[in-house]
C-alpha cells in the first residue's frame, strides 16, 4: 500500500479492505454535514447507496463462500445461519435469506462479479441468475460469455438461440438509477 488510505494501492486483501474502510467511517466527521448544502446532501445519499449495494453484494458473497466451505462448522462448530443470527443480530429468517441470496449471486461469475463492481444490485443480481437458471433446459452450449440453447419454436431444424450472459447484465445495469 502506497498511502494510508490505499488509493495508490492495488488489490487489497478483503480483511484489509475491510479494516480500512471501518477505519474510514470511524473518522467521519459528522458535525461537518451541518454546513452542507442540499445538492451536497443529495450527492452524499447517492454515493452511500452506491457505496451500501457494493458492501451488500460484497456480504452475500463472503456468506456463500463461507456456507460452501462450511467454515462456521468447522471453525465454530455451528451453521453459518447460527453464527449470523447471534453474531449479526439478525433473525433465523434473516440469516436464511443472507444465505439463500449469497448463494444465487455467485451461481454464474459475470452476475457476481457485477454485483461487486456495483453494476447491478443484490436484488437484481438475484432476478438475472433467476432467469438464466430457467433457461431451456436443451443447452448447447453455456458459460460465462454465452448460453446457446435449441429454439423451442425453430425456424428450421436445429435453430439456435444463442444469449450473451453480460447483455444480460449490462441492461440490468442500464436500468439502475444509481449508475
Amino acid at each position: 500500500m502506497n498511502s494510508p488510505d490505499g488509493r495508490d494501492a492495488g488489490p487489497l486483501a478483503t480483511a484489509d479492505a475491510l479494516a480500512l474502510f471501518t477505519g474510514l467511517l470511524d473518522r467521519v466527521d459528522h458535525d461537518e454535514r451541518k454546513r452542507l448544502d442540499a445538492a451536497a446532501r443529495v450527492r452524499l445519499v447517492e454515493d452511500v447507496v452506491a457505496v451500501t449495494r457494493r458492501v451488500e453484494a460484497l456480504r452475500a458473497v463472503l456468506v456463500a463462500e463461507a456456507d460452501r466451505a462450511k467454515a462456521a462448522e468447522t471453525t465454530r462448530g455451528t451453521s453459518i445461519r447460527t453464527l449470523l443470527t447471534t453474531k449479526a443480530q439478525i433473525t433465523q429468517g434473516e440469516a436464511a435469506g443472507w444465505v439463500y441470496s449469497g448463494k444465487e449471486l455467485t451461481t454464474h461469475d459475470s452476475v457476481r462479479n457485477a454485483a461487486l463492481a456495483g453494476d447491478v444490485s443484490v436484488g437484481q443480481a438475484r432476478a438475472i441468475d433467476s432467469v438464466l437458471g430457467e433457461l431451456p433446459a436443451s443447452f448447447v452450449h453455456r458459460d460465462e460469455v454465452v448460453a446457446a440453447f435449441l429454439d423451442i419454436q425453430p425456424l428450421s431444424p436445429g435453430h439456435t438461440l444463442v444469449v450473451p450472459v453480460m447483455e444480460v447484465v449490462s441492461a440490468a445495469a442500464l436500468m439502475s438509477p444509481w449508475r
